[in-house]
């Protein structure tokens, strides 16, 4: 049974599934894909799957890496031989760099050269890496996240989940700001903040759209900006006269209609009135100070424009280790390009006859068998 959870056919299976189920999310709604109960346990007998398979291959590498000239055979029948003299082989050693340990066992002298101990481990590396991505993924889905929309000055507070998990209670935007490249196209946007937990001000942070800001398991990330402008709408009654923030390119309704807004350059907006056909019925341009006597009666005055920015927060500890699993898959895909390991073993009698074992495979065999003049490269004696 173990065989099975750890074998490779089991591997290909599950993730032929985990591939199956990440197209349905294309077509199907993604969070109810990859949040779903089959999705994690499919991942969860995926993680099962390697975790055994990289722990039943880890004694085996272990031995490898611990091997030296002391645990070679001492039988000439381990061994084949080779035309190559010994001060051929030490010759060849030296030219690929290989650590040589020698020891004499009675009349015959033994070497072991060895090198890529490094390749050797990069595969379990790269399984250990997957495996702290899986938990980092899993994590996430266990996290909460919330929006927030404020206006540069403004103190709102943070939303009741991300609250209770961070333990702050309040962000305040102290500036907020578009970023234009060269030719005057929008590059990016910022935000700067304080945040406050209930003994006061607990930090402060900036992000950017793709540099998010991260502190322990809280993320903010730069989603985006909207405009609203502040006014004065007087209607006649105190229950709906006052100050509103009215968001642009929304429809605002009225007795007869309604009437939207649109900002005209920085600072000045434009006002948009319809009737309830939808046909336009007036059009004006206001500048913040200025008023507008509304065809029914009422009065618009503009005081001035509210950009603000939207922020993603989200808490959670998965984003801190699958940041740690991609560190370990690069350093794994690194060791991986220093070579392959390689390690030969040679006895040399009284008389001078070299034979050679070899532990090797593929290519680097024959090249090893080319260079220490081995006829028979078929068969493997590591």
């Amino acid at each position: 049974m173990l065989k099975f959870i750890s074998s490779i056919r089991l591997a290909v299976i599950l993730i032929a599934t985990l591939a199956g189920m990440a197209v349905s999310a294309t077509i199907f709604d993604q969070t109810e894909v990859f949040y779903s109960t089959p999705f994690l346990v499919v991942v969860g007998l995926f993680f099962v799957n390697l975790l055994t398979c990289t722990l039943s291959l880890l004694p085996r590498v272990a031995k490898r890496l611990r091997r030296g000239v002391g645990d070679l055979p001492e039988g000439v029948g381990a061994y084949q031989a080779s035309a190559a003299s010994e001060e051929a082989i030490r010759a060849f050693f030296a030219k690929d760099r290989f650590a040589v340990q020698e020891e004499r066992k009675g009349e015959a002298l033994y070497l072991y050269g060895v090198k890529g101990r490094l390749p050797l481990l990069a595969p379990h590396v790269l399984h250990l890496a997957i495996l702290i991505i899986i938990v980092g993924a899993v994590l996430s889905t266990f996290g909460v996240k919330a929006t927030m929309q404020v206006a540069e000055g403004d103190i709102q507070a943070i939303p009741k989940q991300i609250a209770e998990a961070t333990g702050l209670e309040k962000l305040a935007v102290q500036s907020f700001k578009t970023e234009y490249d060269g030719q005057g196209h929008v590059n990016n946007w910022q935000t700067a903040f304080e945040l406050f937990g209930d003994t006061g001000k607990v930090g402060n942070g900036d992000t950017r759209v793709n540099h998010p800001y991260k502190k322990g398991g809280l993320s903010i990330y730069q989603m985006g900006y909207g405009r609203r402008f502040d006014v004065n709408f007087s209607t006649g009654s105190e229950e709906t006269s006052g100050g509103y923030a009215f968001p642009e390119d929304q429809k605002i309704p009225l007795a007869e209609g309604y009437f939207i807004l649109q900002a005209m350059g920085k600072e000045a907006l434009l006002y948009m009135e319809y009737d309830k056909d939808g046909q336009m019925v007036r059009q004006e341009a206001l500048k913040p100070g200025a008023g507008l006597n509304l065809t029914n009666g009422n009065r618009l005055d503009y005081i001035r424009p509210l950009e603000y920015t939207i922020l993603e927060l989200k808490y959670g500890h998965g984003v801190q280790a699958v940041f740690a699993g991609f560190i370990l898959a690069a350093l794994a895909s690194f060791m991986l390009l220093l070579g392959r390991y390689t390690a030969v073993g040679v006895r040399v009698d009284p008389a001078g006859t070299v034979a050679v074992r070899l532990d090797a495979k593929g290519r680097e065999r024959k090249r090893l068998a080319q260079n220490l003049s081995i006829k028979d490269v078929t068969k493997g004696n590591d």
